[in-house]
């Protein structure tokens, strides 16, 4: 077992061990709730901005603190907990409420086979490693226009002690975490602090600083979802439009922008000036629509190497 396998058994026994010892914070006194409520109360539910018309993902559900006020808001909620046991009890806390399905896993490794229009996490991050990973992850789950709305805790301990037990974590550096967000391509709306906890709400916004919408493109598509039949189509596109032979490895864009651009969108020159100009959009600029732009569009933008 090498030592992530070891890291991620551990923090099952531990969460299992409370489920076992009647840890269940849905059932928190009003005290116990009030103090929980300076990570994710009130404050952070409203960000979440749920309705009947949209999907939610929680990262880290638990027994079903948060569930258990945010899934009946929604149309569909998923939940995911490392956490057999907690999902377990999970399960008979939300079982009267429709369109929900909870899951037994690791965010990182499932394959959720759909995206959502909600993605929010509350003290959960501290229990991963990978951070940019999961950050990246979660903006690819998003549908466009979606919510990422993360608490991370302030608490820079790399440790918890409940008594007998005792695990490591990865404490969150909320300036680490903003840089992940711009990093996912996710837009940063808001950042604010409670009395314990850091909170980030992200929105992504796929259309790139020409207008192109990255969600069509095929290599954005091909990274978001690994089909390397997207990449061998882009490969192809790329040969006979433009004569360049591409290798697979290259096929990779979290979007235009992201920390992970396609290497000859780099060239583009409408994201260079935007970048150069502090711009986040080629239509916040003053001299939008420029020629040269207005006929790169005409010509190009939302036209080639779509799925």
């Amino acid at each position: 077992m090498d030592g992530k396998d070891k890291q991620k058994q551990e923090l099952i026994r531990y969460y299992d061990f409370l489920a076992d010892n009647g840890c269940d914070p849905v059932y928190d006194p009003p005290q116990l709730r009030e103090h929980m409520n300076k990570w994710d109360g009130g404050v952070f539910l409203t960000k979440l901005q749920l309705t009947k018309e949209k999907s939610a993902l929680e990262i880290g559900v638990g027994t079903g603190r948060l569930a258990i006020q945010t899934a009946p808001l929604c149309g569909s909620f998923v939940g995911i907990d490392i956490s057999p046991k907690t999902i377990e009890r999970a399960k008979i806390k939300l079982k009267n409420i429709p369109n929900v399905e909870l899951i037994s896993g690791d965010f990182l490794c499932h394959d959720f086979k759909r995206t959502f229009d909600v993605i929010y996490s509350s003290l959960t991050f501290m229990h991963i490693e990978r951070k940019t990973e999961a950050v990246v992850k979660a903006a690819s789950l998003l549908n466009d226009g979606g919510l990422f709305v993360l608490s991370t805790d302030k608490n820079q301990s790399d440790y918890i002690d409940y008594g007998n037990l005792k695990i490591s974590v990865f404490p969150d550096k909320p300036d680490e975490t903003e840089t992940n967000i711009a990093y996912s391509g996710l837009t940063l709306e808001e950042r604010f602090e409670t009395e314990f906890a850091h909170i980030f709400v992200a929105r992504k916004d796929n259309f790139c600083f020409c207008g192109h919408d990255c969600s069509k493109c095929a290599i954005y598509a091909a990274t978001i979802r690994n089909d390397d039949s997207l990449r061998e189509k882009s490969r192809a596109f790329y040969k006979e439009q433009f004569g360049r032979e591409i290798p697979a490895e290259e096929i990779v864009c979290y979007g235009g922008r992201s920390g992970r651009i396609f290497y000859l969108c780099l060239e583009c020159p409408f994201r260079n000036c935007s970048v150069e100009r502090g711009l986040s959009s080629c239509r916040l600029c003053p001299e939008y629509p420029c020629p040269e732009l207005k006929d790169y569009q005409a010509k190009y933008v939302n036209k080639y190497n779509l799925i």
